[in-house]
């Protein structure tokens, strides 16, 4: 029997049983653990962010998460978004920004139903609590889940209390590890009163505004992206388009490159640098991604080391145990064993 791959709608009965959870008056503060309000609150005396019904509430938090966090971010009302989260303090790139637990995690068929089934009710008020984009006013759990749910490794769906808060950006400031517990981590530096922000679509590197848009409508429900980069002026944004498109080419080319003349690479490698530069893109991720294309390319010794220590730098930062593991194994003498660009990759 093949692999189911879609998701059951879970039983009516139990979905209300769930959003019978849903706070009726969000302006009344819950303990930021247990989700459960009360008359007699204390505030977090660090961040002064969030509050809790006592000490046990309190240490619980700090153990699940709130230590990487506290005084670091705030969620915050984002006009048209809901909630987003806010840098606090200025975020160095590198640094984690957010380590979490899932709230759910479910496999397609009737995982959904299981997990729901299962669920604490300090979850169930949790997930009550989050952004449903279709219905503000009277949130349910479906329209919960299609909100904030992320895709995890093997054909998962991931939900997060925090995370999940995270709103798109085309230009990103940070990105979201695929561990448990997961971590939020900078990209690049990110100044205080900015809004911490990632890309929900892989592809939007190399995709004009209009492409961009279609695709977050269709996946996200997101009609009209509000990023820095598609709220540009129409002079500006024409270059952006022509930017993003250039940096396909260019993509296409070190492709074929890596696999039938080296010598290009370099070239190829700075006009990607460029082009990026020029989007406002020369994040650690893709900066530790072009030093490892350099490395597929004719370098002296010397030249072969600065790009891989300049790539093992990057990957530490990151925390992307792959990407650490590939530059302290590749050597020269016998190239590469095996990655993105050694692989047929085929592009849209």
């Amino acid at each position: 029997m093949e692999n189911v791959s879609v998701t059951f709608r879970p039983p009516e009965e139990l979905l209300q049983s769930i959003a019978a959870f849903r706070r009726d008056d969000e302006s009344i503060p819950v303990c930021d653990e247990c989700v459960q309000q009360s008359d007699d609150l204390k505030r977090c005396t660090q961040c002064k962010e969030v509050w809790y019904c006592g000490k046990k509430c309190q240490s619980q938090a700090w153990k699940n998460g709130h230590k990487v966090w506290c005084g670091k971010i705030a969620v915050r009302d984002i006009p048209g978004k809901g909630k987003g989260v806010i840098a606090m303090k200025n975020i160095t790139m590198g640094e984690v920004v957010i380590t979490e637990k899932p709230l759910m995690l479910f496999k397609a068929g009737n995982g959904l139903s299981e997990c729901l089934s299962k669920m604490s009710d300090i979850g169930k008020r949790r997930l009550m609590s989050l952004y449903d984009r279709d219905n503000e006013n009277e949130r349910t759990v479906l329209g919960i889940l299609l909100t904030n749910c992320l895709a995890g490794r093997m054909a998962t769906s991931v939900l997060y209390y925090l995370i999940s808060r995270l709103n798109h950006s085309c230009v990103p400031n940070v990105l979201i590890d695929q561990q448990f517990p997961t971590s939020v981590i900078a990209i690049r530096n990110i100044p205080e009163g900015a809004e911490i922000v990632w890309c929900y679509n892989g592809d939007a590197l190399y995709q004009d505004k209009h492409t961009r848009n279609r695709e977050l409508e269709q996946g996200w429900s997101i009609a009209n992206c509000r990023c820095l980069c598609c709220t540009l002026p129409d002079d500006q944004q024409k270059v952006s388009d022509e930017t993003r498109i250039l940096l396909k080419d260019v993509e296409r080319k070190l492709v074929n490159a890596a696999k039938e003349d080296t010598k290009l690479i370099p070239e190829l490698a700075a006009q990607k640098h460029q082009l990026m530069f020029n989007e406002g893109l020369t994040t650690a991720d893709n900066l530790a991604y072009l030093a490892r294309d350099m490395l597929h390319s004719p370098l002296t010794e010397k030249g072969f080391e600065k790009y891989r220590n300049d790539g093992l730098e990057l990957a530490k930062l990151l925390k992307d145990e792959a990407l650490i593991k590939y530059f302290e194994q590749f050597n020269q003498a016998v190239g590469c064993r095996g990655c993105f660009r050694c692989k047929p990759h085929k592009f849209n």
